[in-house]
């Protein structure tokens, strides 16, 4: 059982915690089918009403996550995130027929492995230890990367958007933690209504870049960033914005985790540049 965590908190943090994922993983898939479906206006049409459902229950995703993170602190219920890359790497297959290979298969379970030893780790729930201007530092850092877009062309490379998409979800993830959970901090109708602004539009920004990611890239070469800085950057904003202490061992885990994603993000860019140069 996890110090501090009751087993009941576990369980139900856990049922809301994947079913968030299973939500967001099918809205994935969805707009990335919508994409794919062009040539004809009756395609293009079916693909748009392909886009519109995975949109909706897209969206949805922010609900049972709520729920999660009433039950459990967001350094576990990011975990859950391994159970959505599960569903993005079977979708892929069965749905989108895009190819897995051999490395692919292995890595994603080396993947699932090592998230699933980052949510097994002893955590305590948080206590209110918000601090709004480290949580404002790091907000800022991804614009870094949307400027360094306008002048590199490396930065508009799938991955990199996927990367964004990641650290502005994390963000509105965190921001939706401060709503549910840190209710001494934020009890006023101000903050709490400019929590719920900062989510709206950190929810947007991972979005749009997800959608550009899926636009010029195949799916495989976007999730892989976008999972891993989901999973790295809500640590990074643990101890200075939220007052909770990551463990070497998990900071070590979580490294693992970032390298292993990174290098199957390079194995699918691979694999489509090598697809291109066949005749």
């Amino acid at each position: 059982m996890l110090m501090g965590v009751g087993s009941a908190n576990l369980i139900y943090g856990s049922i809301f915690g994947i079913f968030s994922q299973a939500l967001l993983s099918s809205g994935i898939l969805l707009m990335k089918k919508g994409y794919s479906l062009k040539g004809s206006p009756q395609k293009r049409k079916k693909g748009q009403r392909i886009w519109i459902a995975g949109f909706i229950i897209n969206n949805f995703y922010f609900f049972p996550l709520a729920g999660a993170l009433k039950f459990l602190p967001p350094h576990i219920v990011g975990a859950f995130n391994g159970v959505g890359l599960v569903f993005i790497f079977w979708g892929t297959r069965v749905f989108l027929k895009e190819p897995l290979h051999g490395k692919t298969l292995w890595l994603s379970f080396l993947i699932c492995i090592n998230v699933a030893l980052i949510g097994l780790q002893k955590k305590s729930l948080p206590g209110n230890g918000y601090d709004p201007g480290s949580l404002f530092l790091f907000a800022g850092f991804p614009f870094l990367f949307v400027l360094a877009a306008l002048v590199f062309p490396w930065f508009r490379k799938p991955f990199v958007a996927g990367a964004l998409s990641g650290i502005f979800g994390s963000l509105a993830v965190v921001i939706l933690d401060l709503f549910v959970v840190f209710e001494k901090g934020v009890d006023s109708f101000a903050s709490r209504l400019l929590l719920l602004l900062l989510y709206i539009i950190f929810s947007g920004l991972s979005f749009g870049a997800l959608q550009y990611g899926y636009a010029t890239g195949r799916l495989l070469s976007v999730i892989p960033g976008r999972y891993a800085f989901i999973l790295l950057y809500p640590a990074l904003l643990s101890a200075p914005a939220l007052g909770i202490p990551v463990s070497s061992l998990d900071w070590a885990l979580l490294g693992l985790l970032f390298l292993l994603m990174s290098f199957l993000a390079l194995l699918s860019g691979d694999s489509i540049n090598t697809k291109r140069k066949e005749p």
